[in-house]
C-alpha cells in the first residue's frame, strides 16, 4: 500500500509541477485567494474581506506564508496532490470490508486513485480534499450499518455531517447515509413478509414525492430543474457516461452486475449495506449534477463529470465484490451490460483545442483521431467484451489478472493524458502575460494597484495578471466588458468575475474613484495613465498615481475597432488629435469604409477607408476634457469574405490615436 501511494504521489505531485499557471476559472483563483486571506490573518489592502469558502482553503493556507506566488503555488499543488493520493487507503479498507482478498482490495486502491479525474491533482481545485473525503465517508458508512456499532455509527455521521463543508456537492453524503440506513434495516423487515411490501412501497413513494415538494421550495436550482425531466436526464446520462469511461467500463458493468446476489448466496452484512449506499449515493449525485445543469442551461458544460467523480470509488469498489464472489446472477448481467453500452455509445463527444474541465476522463478519446460515431462503436464493442469478462472471466485466473491490468493502465493512460492537456492549456494561457510573472508587483514595490481596461474579450490573461500579482488589488473596465456595458459585470461567459472586475466612472479630471492607499495604475490597451511610466509590459503600462491622461475605448487587443470607438482627454495641452485609420492587415475584398470623426459630438473629418490602405486625418483639439468619437460604416466580417479566416468580429479599422502633430 505504502508503495501504491508513493508512486502514485510522486507522478502527480511532478505533473503539478509540470502546470506553470492557474486556467479553470474561477476556481482556482477563488480558493487561492481565500487561503491567502487565511494565511495573511486579515485583509490586504484594497481587497475584499474573507469569506468562508469551505475546507479546502484552510487546507493550502501554510502554503501562501510563502513569501513570494510562486513557493505558494508549488506548495499549494503539492499538498493536493498528495492529500488526494491519500483515497487509496480508504479504498483499500472498503475493499476489505467487502470481503475482497488483499490482491484485489489493492487492485481497487490503486484504480480508485488512477482515474482521469485525478487530473485535477495538479490544479487548486477542492477535489483534491473531498474526492478522499467522500472515499473515508463511503468506508465509514459500510462499516457503521454492517456492524451497528454505535461508535463507528457516531463517526459515520459526524463525516456525513462534515462532508458539505468539504464541498457543497457533498451535501449528497448525508441524505444518501440516511435513505441507505433505511433500506438497509427495512429491507429485512420486509423480507418476513409478503403483505408489507404493498405499504411499504406507496410509503416510499409518497416521500419522495413529498421531498420533491419541499425542495421546490427551498432549493432554487430543484426548483428551475424539475420542470425539464428530459433535459435532467440528458446531464445525468451524460455525466456517469464519462465516469464510467474513466473507470475503463468493466468496473462499472460488474458493480452493476453485483448488485443482485447470486442465486443461494446471502451476502456479507458489508456487501449488503455497500448494495444500499451504492443506490442511494449513486441516485443522490446523479439528481445533483441533472439539476445543477438544467439550472445553469446554456452555460453548463455538455457533460459535467466532474459533479460524479464520486461515483468511481462506488464502482470499483463493487467490482471488489464481484472478484470476491467469483460469481454473477445471470439476469443481472445483460441488465448491467445493456446500461453500460446505451451510456457509453451515446455519450456526447466534443473534442477542440480547450481541454474539458469538467470531463476528463473524454480527453483520451480525443487522440484518438476518429470520429464521434466511430469512437461511440469501439466503446460500445468494449462495453460488450467487458460484459464477456464480467460474466465468464471469473473463471479464468489469466483472464481476471489481464482484465484488472488492462482497468488500471487505462484509467492511469486516460488520467496522465488529460493532465498534459491540462498543463499545455496553461502554458498557452500563460504565453500573453509579461516575464517575470510578478512584473506588476516588482514595478509597484508590493504597493495596491488598479488595473484599468477596455474590449476585455478574453479576461482570462487579467485574472492571470491578478494572481500573479497580489498588489493587483481592484480591476475596473471603462465599458463594461466583459459582461455588457450595464451594471456589475459578470466574468467570461456570463461567470460571476472573481477579482470584481467593474466598471468605473471616470471624474472630469481623469482621476478614478479608488480608495487612497491604491498608488499606482495599470492601463491596458488604449489606456494612458496621467503620472509617469515605470514599466512596460507587452499592450499594459504601469503609471504612478491613479489618474488617467486619455482612454481609448472599443480598441480590441490586437488593434482593430467595431462600428465605433472614441478617445477621451483628460489631461494635457496637445493642440491637435491624430487619427490613423488602417486595414493595411486586410489584402481580401474591398468592403469600403465610411468613417466619419467627431469632437464633442461635432463631425470634424470625413474618410473612407479601403482594403490594404491605411488613412490619416488631423484633428484640432479643444481645451482637455474632449471626446474623439470614429464611426465607421459599413463594417465586414472576415470569415464572411474568406473561409479560410476564424474571426467572425464586424471590424471598421486599427485606429490609433495621437497628439502628433498634422503631416
Amino acid at each position: 500500500m505504502l508503495g501504491v501511494f508513493a508512486t502514485l504521489a510522486v507522478l502527480y505531485v511532478v505533473e503539478a509541477l509540470l502546470h506553470h499557471s492557474p486556467w479553470i476559472f474561477f476556481d482556482e483563483l477563488d480558493y487561492s485567494m481565500s487561503a491567502k486571506r487565511i494565511a495573511d490573518l486579515g485583509t490586504a489592502s484594497g481587497g475584499k474581506p474573507y469569506h468562508f469558502n469551505g475546507l479546502y482553503p484552510f487546507l493550502i493556507a501554510p502554503a501562501w506564508l510563502a513569501d513570494d506566488v510562486h513557493t505558494a503555488y508549488w506548495a499549494s499543488k503539492t499538498i493536493g496532490a498528495v492529500v488526494m493520493t491519500t483515497a487509496i487507503f480508504p479504498a483499500y479498507w472498503l475493499a476489505r470490508m467487502l470481503a475482497a482478498p488483499s490482491p484485489v482490495a489493492l487492485f481497487t486502491a490503486a484504480a480508485t486513485a488512477a482515474v482521469p479525474a485525478f487530473s485535477y491533482s495538479s490544479t487548486l481545485m477542492t477535489e483534491t480534499l473531498a474526492y478522499p473525503y467522500a472515499v473515508l465517508c463511503f468506508a465509514l458508512i459500510v462499516r457503521a450499518l454492517s456492524t451497528r456499532s454505535r461508535g463507528w455509527m457516531v463517526a459515520a455521521v459526524g463525516a456525513a455531517v462534515l462532508a458539505p463543508v468539504v464541498r457543497k456537492e457533498l451535501a449528497v453524503i448525508p441524505a444518501a447515509l440516511a435513505a441507505a440506513a433505511l433500506a438497509f434495516y427495512a429491507l429485512p423487515w420486509l423480507a418476513r413478509s409478503r403483505r408489507r411490501w404493498l405499504p411499504a412501497a406507496l410509503l416510499a413513494v409518497a416521500g419522495l414525492v413529498l421531498a420533491a415538494w419541499l425542495l421546490r421550495y427551498v432549493s432554487t436550482t430543484w426548483r428551475a430543474a424539475a420542470g425539464h425531466p428530459l433535459k435532467m436526464l440528458e446531464y445525468a446520462r451524460s455525466g456517469v457516461a464519462s465516469v464510467v469511461i474513466g473507470v475503463a467500463i468493466l468496473p462499472a458493468i460488474a458493480a452493476l452486475a453485483a448488485l443482485v446476489r447470486p442465486q443461494g448466496e446471502r451476502g456479507t452484512p458489508a456487501q449488503r449495506a455497500f448494495a444500499c449506499l451504492f443506490v442511494t449515493t449513486t441516485a443522490g449525485f446523479l439528481l445533483y449534477t441533472a439539476a445543477k445543469g438544467v439550472y445553469f442551461g446554456p452555460l453548463a458544460n455538455p457533460v459535467e463529470e466532474r459533479n460524479l467523480i464520486y461515483l468511481a470509488p462506488l464502482f470499483l469498489a463493487g467490482a471488489a465484490v464481484w472478484l470476491a464472489r467469483r460469481s454473477v446472477e445471470p439476469v443481472s448481467l445483460p441488465i448491467a451490460t445493456a446500461v453500460v453500452f446505451w451510456l457509453v455509445a451515446t455519450v456526447p463527444l466534443h473534442f477542440g483545442p480547450t481541454p474539458a474541465s469538467d470531463a476528463p476522463s473524454l480527453e483520451l478519446l480525443g487522440a484518438i483521431g476518429w470520429s464521434s460515431s466511430g469512437i461511440h462503436v469501439l466503446l460500445g464493442v468494449l462495453a460488450v467484451l467487458a460484459g464477456l469478462v464480467v460474466g465468464f472471466g471469473f473463471r479464468v485466473r489469466w483472464m481476471l489478472v489481464g482484465a484488472c491490468t488492462l482497468v488500471l493502465v487505462g484509467a492511469l493512460a486516460g488520467e496522465i493524458y488529460a493532465s498534459q492537456r491540462s498543463a499545455d492549456y496553461a502554458d498557452a494561457l500563460a504565453v500573453s502575460i509579461p516575464r517575470p510573472l510578478e512584473w506588476i508587483t516588482h514595478a509597484t514595490g508590493g504597493e495596491p494597484a488598479v488595473y484599468v481596461g477596455q474590449q476585455i474579450l478574453q479576461p482570462s490573461d487579467i485574472w492571470l495578471q491578478s494572481f500573479w500579482n497580489p498588489s493587483l488589488a481592484q480591476m475596473r473596465s471603462l465599458d463594461g466588458t466583459p459582461g455588457g456595458p450595464d451594471g456589475p459585470l459578470k466574468g467570461f461567459n456570463g461567470i460571476p468575475a472573481t477579482g470584481d472586475i467593474l466598471l468605473v466612472k471616470v471624474r472630469a479630471d481623469g482621476s478614478l474613484p479608488v480608495p487612497g492607499a491604491i498608488r499606482y495604475l495599470v492601463a491596458d490597451q488604449g489606456v494612458r495613465g496621467a503620472g509617469s511610466e515605470v514599466a512596460d509590459g507587452l499592450r499594459w503600462r504601469v503609471y504612478t498615481g491613479t489618474q488617467l491622461r486619455s482612454a481609448a475605448v472599443g480598441i480590441y487587443s490586437d488593434g482593430w475597432t467595431g462600428d465605433r470607438s472614441t478617445y477621451t482627454v483628460y489631461d494635457g495641452a496637445q493642440r491637435y488629435v491624430t487619427v490613423r485609420l488602417s486595414r493595411a492587415a486586410w489584402c481580401g475584398a474591398d468592403v469600403p469604409g465610411h468613417a466619419t470623426m467627431s469632437v464633442n459630438g461635432k463631425i470634424r473629418a470625413r474618410a473612407d477607408v479601403h482594403a490594404c490602405r491605411t488613412v490619416v486625418r488631423s484633428i484640432p483639439a479643444p481645451k482637455p476634457p474632449f471626446r474623439v468619437e470614429v464611426a465607421i460604416s459599413p463594417t465586414f466580417v472576415p470569415a464572411a469574405l474568406d473561409p479560410s479566416s476564424p474571426d467572425t468580429r464586424q471590424l471598421g479599422a486599427v485606429v490609433t490615436f495621437s497628439d502628433a502633430p498634422p503631416h
